[in-house]
């Protein structure tokens, strides 16, 4: 069975990391629940190469949560300026490319914090204390949580696709902040988590090889590891076809990476339908009204059921839970 050998493979690259690239993302290892999901895509994309119907515009509710040292002091931001650097980042990419994503803000709120949580390590009692604190549950709902730098990491930001058995939480998407810059180490990290958040896996997530095709979609070459060479020529699997693509955006390749693959968007879609919930809150295009934005199958088995029983039992028992080092501030509309 395919899932089978997709989590032996797993279990050997988790055994043996390579060096990555600088500016890396927070590397967690898929639950047994996403890769379900992900390989029911991968087997309905064999039978129906495109599963829209119509034209549908995908709306994605987002939850920003700026996690700070003090009102005005180290981490504090604008609400201006938390939402050009993520959602109006994230608008205009997807629209850059026809993707029919719309991201639009529900709510920010700040969260004032003592240094280990504002300096935020990944799988920590701390993350784990923001997300009972402030995490906005439905398998719908994009809770973004901005974070400050680390002089001892390279790690840019991570994402949670489902359910993450090493934090016992829901999904969400962690992007590290650096106020010197009054940015990300690089303006298209949300764009990558994001992707994450939405099923993707690195480029080079299962490496060299046929079987698993590097990262489950077939229009994306394979890639031994993540680096950041933009080189057309690079070609780390010199046995498989292509080149390592250096210009996807769910690789390393910082200077050069800033497009998806079709098969990368149609995979998305497939996800945010399938894993994410029926089509209630979604527009077909041609009942949309004009509007202005500013700006890392239940039907195909039983494996997806399960997932979205798990999914909904996990979110639905999220512990209210306030720590005692993290102090909420009353949250702010979205349209302050």
């Amino acid at each position: 069975m395919r899932h089978a050998a997709i989590l032996i493979a797993l279990l050997t690259i988790v055994s043996a990391r390579t060096a990555r690239a600088d500016g890396e993302c927070g590397d967690v290892p898929p639950s047994d629940e996403a890769l379900e999901a992900i390989e029911h895509a991968a087997d309905a994309e064999d039978a129906k190469t495109d599963e829209d119907e119509a034209p549908v515009l995908y709306r994605v509710p987002v939850y920003l949560h700026v996690v700070r040292r003090a009102p005005q002091g180290e981490g504090d931001m604008p609400v201006a300026h938390a939402r050009e650097i993520t959602i109006d980042l994230l608008n205009e990419e997807f629209a850059a490319q026809d993707i029919p994503f719309q991201f639009d803000l529900a709510k920010i709120d700040y969260i004032n914090a003592d240094d280990a949580t504002y300096r935020l390590v990944q799988s920590s009692n701390e993350e784990r204390a923001l997300w009972d604190l402030a995490q906005v549950a439905g398998r719908r709902n994009l809770n973004i949580y901005i974070v400050g730098p680390r002089d001892d990491t390279r790690v840019t930001g991570w994402a949670e696709f489902l359910v993450n058995p090493a934090l016992q939480r829901g999904d969400h998407v962690v992007l590290r902040y650096l106020p010197s810059k009054g940015a990300f180490s690089d303006p298209l990290v949300p764009v990558h988590e994001v992707g994450h958040w939405m099923g993707l896996l690195h480029t080079f997530h299962f490496g060299c090889g046929g079987l698993m095709h590097g990262d489950l979609i077939r229009d994306t070459p394979t890639q031994a590891t993540g680096h950041s060479s933009c080189d057309a020529a690079y070609d780390s699997c010199p046995d498989d076809a292509g080149t390592d693509p250096i210009d996807n955006i769910m690789g390393y390749s910082h200077a050069c990476r800033g497009t998806f693959s079709p098969g990368q968007i149609r995979r998305m879609k497939f996800l945010w339908r399938t894993v994410r919930g029926g089509k209630s809150d979604d527009v077909p295009v041609d009942d949309m009204a004009p509007t202005e934005t500013t700006g890392c199958t239940a039907t195909h088995g039983s494996s997806l059921g399960l997932v979205l029983l798990v999914l909904g039992l996990v979110l639905g028992r999220r512990r209210q839970v306030r720590a005692s080092h993290v102090e909420p501030v009353a949250q702010t509309a979205a349209g302050a």
